[in-house]
């Protein structure tokens, strides 16, 4: 590993302890012990059926996502895959696609490049989703939002910073069309536009998948199936049993944005995020502290056991695809 990774992995590990710190500073544990003894073990077991769920249709979407380029992947072994990826996403902040296209191309003998391709997509897709997740998160949400954050007193009281951000903005537009030859020539701007045609290609690419119908419904599945994972394990707490589905949805969407900042599978970052989300809903910090940390302990867990029989039986698989090459080989 270079020092510049180590380094970057050591931001990410120190981002995530500092926000352990701030969100569970105060925290009592001793109601964290009496919250799980209350849980509601029927809820648990279905969020984790659910969570199955989910990432099986994840498994199905990208062995779908590989036939247009003519490899017929394995549900099997797709499934191991994506599931090993997660686990190593809990070790190596960001390491579970490159962990997943490994395991790939060491049974299916998929080259990494193409996988890596599919793997930019999906995140593309559901990218894709979760800006509508977003929208709609905000249309419902509206109101509770506007509790604490008041947007008819911020535009009353700063609506002429607000028009003068507009003009800024107008007047950056124009001198970017007047000096757009120089502006696409530096640097920043390059890897911005590398960036958009990379999401424009995989875009495209989806609609040369035969089945569009199968793969929009597992894309759409995939989230209804996180929305659910949300709900049940919402019900399994009886401090949150009694949350509306409102806040079920807000808790999908920040839950996401907490998974996606490159903390060790989003600890920290998933916990203070649920944390300050909550309490918007007027769930004590105790009892938003207690929601943050179970639920995701609960997945953590529930990831390392099926993450580690997947590489077990990933493992078998990748002997037994090589020894078949080895005898074809020889025969």
């Amino acid at each position: 590993m270079s020092v510049k990774k180590g380094l970057t992995y050591l931001l990410f590990f120190g981002i995530s302890a500092f926000l352990l710190y701030l969100t569970f500073k105060n925290t009592e544990f001793s109601k964290i012990e009496e919250s799980v003894a209350s849980l509601h073990w029927g809820y648990v077991f279905l969020c984790f059926i659910t969570t199955l769920f989910a990432h099986f249709l994840r498994a199905w979407r990208w062995k779908l996502l590989l036939e247009p380029m003519g490899y017929k992947a394995r549900l099997s072994t797709s499934f191991y895959a994506v599931m090993i990826g997660y686990l190593t996403n809990y070790a190596i902040p960001r390491g579970g696609e490159l962990a997943r296209c490994g395991v790939m191309f060491g049974t299916d003998k998929i080259p990494v490049d193409k996988l890596l391709g599919t793997v930019v997509t999906e995140r593309i897709i559901d990218l894709l989703i979760l800006m509508v997740i977003f929208i709609l998160t905000l249309f419902i949400a509206f109101s509770t939002i506007n509790n604490f954050v008041h947007f008819d007193q911020l535009w009353s009281q700063h609506h002429q910073l607000i028009y003068g951000l507009i003009g800024a903005a107008i007047i950056a537009l124009i001198l970017l069309a007047i000096f757009r030859k120089s502006v696409m020539k530096w640097g920043p701007i390059q890897k911005v536009l590398n960036i958009l045609k990379g999401f424009n290609e995989g875009l495209l690419s989806v609609f040369k998948i035969k089945n569009q119908l199968l793969f929009w419904a597992q894309s759409i599945g995939i989230w209804i199936g996180f929305f659910f994972i949300n709900y049940t394990f919402m019900h399994a707490l009886p401090i949150t049993e009694n949350l509306s589905w409102e806040v079920v949805l807000v808790v999908l969407a920040m839950g996401a944005v907490g998974f996606a900042i490159p903390t060790p599978g989003g600890a920290g970052s998933y916990h203070y995020i649920i944390k300050i989300t909550l309490m918007f809903y007027m769930l004590s910090a105790a009892d938003a502290e207690i929601y943050a940390l179970v639920s995701h302990t609960a997945q953590a867990a529930f990831i390392a056991i099926s993450g580690s029989i997947c590489l077990y039986l990933a493992f078998i698989e990748r002997k037994k695809t090589s020894y078949e090459s080895s005898t074809n080989a020889e025969a």
